[in-house]
């Protein structure tokens, strides 16, 4: 027979990995060997005499009503293995097999089509084709992954073997396994997840394969690696990669990377010396936070020269930069810098996202975005003190978040007609005096012109319909402001410390004012709501931190019977109404600016 083979009167397929069927007659305990991957469909189905049938670990598949009728049978096998896992699930007895022989190993599944098998010496091998399984774990320290050293028994995790063919680590997968020292990694493997190594208090040493592109957030966080070769295809360094490794002296990013995440290295107390290429042009804040004696080599007028003069860190030049004038910022966009130090963006579509700030020197004074343009990335012109002047296209539709958030020298800027978007934070602490938000505009972000000091007045189009978060909080020079008709909410601290503001219409159909939005305008004398107001959250009138109460001189005008009579009243809040009162409705000039936010 070609196709079947029989051992015992047990029938497998002729290459002994699969075990076919058992004759019902067996009695007795009976033990499958090891080398066997898959039991089929009712291969015991009544098999009443049998007492035990010990499982190996090599067996990561089982058929339906494989042991059906088996009612006193109980399967023996290893902790964590699939014969545990079919056992609990299919409320047939189990029992451990003693690891206390040489032979002895614990052995289990971590991914669809991934096993792991644990020897006695405490070597783990991971063989199969695609990706590990992701994991739970705390800083208790506790973790839900089978190789934490409280989960895997009496055999500890000391080497571990990835075979080739598993593309990817899993979060968390050997957090906290104290005593490992050694880890093989297969050429097919294309990312590290999230805390993968975490608190590996043995390893030392490591050599990622080039085929990784991407390490997780915090993978290797908190071990004592003195060594690391990082692969010729790496992308993207996550934050915290390598955060609080203390014995780390050196490391090369390799040419190709473009992102070094937030505190990717911070408290590598013995880092000395980081090669970063040019191609490095998204940076993380705090990198290299509490790396005191590090030098950063790099090419001169990169963005990695510019991080470190940011952050006064000692640089090393190894070469100019090929890019320092000029590079990509998009996948079809350009920038160019200068003599001048004017710098401009040509091309079409999107501008990249960025975690720090662009690619850019940072020592221009003015920006020409032409026409094509869309889309300004986050953070792409983040603290760029020295921008005095900004010139957008009619093609750009998005500011994205906190793309012009610190620019303390930009006075003035006039937005695209086409603009529908701008991101939170986009011109926080910007230098802004006025403002024009172009009819159109749908989403003002919260806290988009939070602490722009200088501005004094902004004009808001009617196509708002909300205002956000904090969009003019510490607006100390605010004076006045026209709110839509349009708008039917306003967010929590709209408005915070605008100390400046003496009156306030709100217009009919605004229905929510929310919580401390004028908080600490302590000028504000005339707030007319409108009837149509049914909500005011908690101090939304109120002033001093110390000791919060109404805003002295106020007084809230409005309909009688209305809720904001009885806000007024609650509040202890002087009250008059629109009907009765001789007070005119208040109207703003023409030219004077106003604001909104989504």
């Amino acid at each position: 027979n070609t196709v079947y083979k029989s051992s015992n009167g047990v029938v497998y397929d002729i290459n002994d990995t699969v075990l076919v069927c058992c004759p019902a007659g067996k009695t007795g305990e009976y033990i499958i060997p090891n080398g066997v991957s898959s039991i089929e469909k009712t291969a015991f189905e009544y098999c009443t005499k049998l007492t035990s049938v010990t499982i190996p670990a090599s067996v990561t598949n089982i058929g339906r009503l494989a042991f059906a009728g088996c009612d006193d049978l109980t399967i023996c096998g290893y902790v964590g293995s699939y014969a545990e896992t079919y056992a609990k699930e299919n409320r047939i007895s189990f029992k451990t097999v003693s690891q206390s022989s040489e032979d002895a190993v614990v052995s289990g599944t971590c991914g669809d089509d991934l096993i792991w098998v644990l020897d006695a010496e405490g070597t783990l091998i991971i063989s199969g084709i695609g990706e590990m399984d992701d994991y739970d774990a705390n800083n208790e320290p506790s973790s839900d992954s089978p190789f934490y050293d409280d989960n895997i028994g009496s055999v500890k995790v000391r080497n571990v073997v990835i075979e080739e063919g598993v593309t990817n680590i899993g979060e968390n997968a050997f957090c906290f396994c104290e005593f490992l020292e050694n880890v093989s990694m297969p050429e097919s493997l294309k990312s590290i997840g999230r805390w993968a190594f975490w608190r590996c208090d043995s390893l030392k040493s490591i050599e990622i394969p080039n085929g990784v592109e991407e390490i997780g957030w915090g993978a290797f966080i908190y071990t004592p690696l003195e060594n690391v070769t990082l692969p010729a295809n790496l992308k993207f360094l996550d934050r915290e990669a390598f955060s609080g490794c203390r014995k780390l002296t050196s490391i090369i990013i390799p040419d190709g990377t473009t992102k070094i995440g937030y505190e990717a290295f911070e408290n590598c107390e013995k880092l000395k010396e980081i090669v970063v290429p040019e191609s490095v042009i998204d940076f993380g804040d705090r990198i290299f936070e509490g790396c005191k004696n590090l030098t950063i080599q790099g090419y001169a007028g990169s963005a990695a020269e510019y991080y470190a003069r940011k952050y006064d860190i000692p640089f090393q030049s190894i070469g100019t930069s090929s890019d320092a004038r000029g590079g990509k910022c998009g996948d079809n966009l350009t920038w160019y810098i200068d003599n001048d130090g004017l710098l401009t963006i040509s091309g079409t579509g999107k501008m990249y996202d960025y975690e720090f700030s662009g690619p850019f020197s940072q020592d221009f004074k003015k920006i020409i975005i032409e026409e094509g343009v869309t889309y300004i990335g986050e953070k792409s012109f983040a603290d760029c003190n020295c921008l005095t002047s900004l010139s957008l296209p009619e093609s750009g539709a998005q500011i994205g978040d906190s793309a012009f958030n610190g620019c303390s020298h930009l006075t003035n800027i006039e937005l695209p007609r086409n603009l529908k978007v701008i991101g939170d934070w986009a011109f926080n602490e910007s230098g802004l005096i006025h403002i024009t938000l172009p009819e159109g505009l749908f989403r003002l972000g919260n806290t988009a012109f939070y602490f722009c000091t200088d501005l004094e007045s902004v004009s808001l189009p009617d196509s708002l319909t909300n205002l956000g978060e904090w969009v003019f909080a510490e607006c100390r020079k605010l004076s006045e402001i026209s709110i839509p008709s349009g708008v039917t909410g306003i967010g929590e601290f709209a408005f915070y410390n605008c100390e400046k503001l003496t009156e306030i219409e709100l217009p009919e159909g605004l229905s929510e004012i929310g919580e401390n939005v004028f908080y600490n305008c302590t000028s504000l004398k005339k707030a007319i709501l409108p009837s149509s107001v049914n909500s005011i959250g908690e101090k939304a009138f109120y002033c001093d931190n110390l000791n919060p109460h109404p805003i002295p001189k106020l007084v809230i005008y409005g309909n009688s019977g209305s809720y904001a009579e009885k806000y007024a009243k609650d509040n202890s809040i002087t009250f008059k109404s629109l009907s009765t009162s001789s007070v005119s409705k208040i109207a703003f000039p023409v030219s004077m600016y106003a604001a909104n936010l989504l």
